[in-house]
């Protein structure tokens, strides 16, 4: 998205939107309107390494139709979650279903990690607590890590570490069970 109609900051339903970077070619009528969100970083220990970026989180946003092809092409948004901002990304639609089938099973092998984000379907509700049964997370693992669509984990809290104030190694650490976590 590069403008809005007459110039406006933000666009909403029924409002016209200017986009550059379509395919003449494209026969896709219906569009979803995605922003980019925050980075998925592997988060390295050691300090001279870069943190890898795994992926993006995408926003969803909203639905638009084609109106005019060109460059810029314009095209009528239908239906918004939030508003439209110069710079989000229009994802065609599909005809076909996105559904995909899988049976629930356990990895092959051991299978390490950390949760990166729990999907909330709002990303400006920052952190989380607490996690339940079948809600998504975003991991830092994935297929290089041998993780198959369909496998299960199981998510482990690690206890709080505190400092023994009492001891006489001013610097002795002890890691209090899960229940006290």
């Amino acid at each position: 998205v590069v403008s809005s109609y007459d110039g406006h900051l933000i666009a909403a339903e029924n409002n016209i939107i200017y986009i550059r970077g379509l395919p003449d070619d494209s026969g896709t009528k219906e569009y979803s309107i995605y922003r980019k969100g925050q980075a998925y970083k592997n988060v390295k220990k050691d300090k001279d390494e870069e943190d890898e970026v795994l992926g993006y989180e995408a926003i969803y946003i909203g639905q638009a139709v084609m109106q005019r092809k060109g460059d810029p092409a314009s095209a009528v948004v239908t239906s918004v979650d939030r508003e439209v901002l110069v710079g989000d990304r229009l994802v065609p639609n599909t005809d076909g279903d996105l559904s995909i089938e899988f049976l629930p099973g356990p990895t092959k092998t051991k299978v390490e990690g950390s949760i990166l984000s729990v999907l909330t379907g709002i990303s400006q509700l920052g952190g989380v607590a607490q996690i339940g049964q079948y809600q998504v997370v975003v991991l830092n693992r994935g297929e290089r890590e041998g993780l198959e669509v369909g496998h299960t984990v199981s998510v482990y809290q690690a206890g709080n570490v505190v400092r023994d104030i009492v001891s006489v190694n001013p610097k002795d650490v002890v890691t209090l069970p899960d229940e006290y976590a």
